[in-house]
């Protein structure tokens, strides 16, 4: 778990000064795999809402349930980040 926890930490780090220049993405001015990666990637520590991509809802338990180990850490930012690519760059709602 400690490995996660460094990562969600370097993610928040970087984000936070890639905004900080005026960039809007993780890595410059256009959505890169990083931004994608991470969107895919976050649904482990907070799940998609039911609305965004309607799931089993033992799928959305462990989501929550990973999130809760990692809850002191993890930068509400890089949430309302993945929301944002997710609303921009997804076909909403999921359906698999």
């Amino acid at each position: 778990m400690g490995r996660i926890k460094s990562v969600l930490n370097i993610l928040s780090e970087r984000l936070k000064a890639s905004q900080a220049r005026g960039d809007a993405f993780f890595v410059g001015h256009h959505v890169t795999s990083v931004d994608i990666y991470w969107t895919a990637f976050s649904t482990f520590f907070a799940p998609f809402s039911p609305d965004q991509c309607p799931m089993e809802q033992s799928y959305r338990d462990m989501g929550n349930w990973m999130g809760d180990l990692v809850r002191d850490v993890m930068d509400p930012a890089l949430v309302v980040h993945r929301d944002r690519i997710l609303s921009d760059y997804f076909k909403l709602p999921m359906w698999f």
